[in-house]
């Protein structure tokens, strides 16, 4: 999972603010800051960036070793300037 903004010129956006609220009870997870290729769908004005790489943040999970099963973890993000946070519940499948 990756978060990014992107302006209207197609440079990097300021990035979120990206940490882990409630860990895994059967893993880990590493925020890790990169750069990706944006995503935006045809008809979006932002569609044009998507050949450019922007500065992102994103979270990387890693079960326990023979671990198989359902986990679960909550990460919040907040937009640079802001002093609100988001939460996610990302639910995980662990299948091998």
């Amino acid at each position: 999972m990756s978060n990014y903004m992107v302006n209207p010129d197609c440079s990097s956006g300021k990035v979120p603010d990206f940490k882990v609220a409630t860990a895994p009870a059967n893993g880990s997870v590493e925020i890790m800051r990169g750069s990706v290729s944006p995503s935006f769908g045809q008809g979006h004005a932002l569609q044009k960036c998507n050949s450019r790489k922007v500065s992102a943040v994103g979270a990387v999970y890693t079960s326990k070793v023979g671990f198989i099963g359902n986990d679960k973890v909550v990460v919040s993000s907040k937009a640079p300037g802001s002093d609100v946070y988001s939460y996610v519940t990302v639910n995980i499948a662990v299948t091998k």
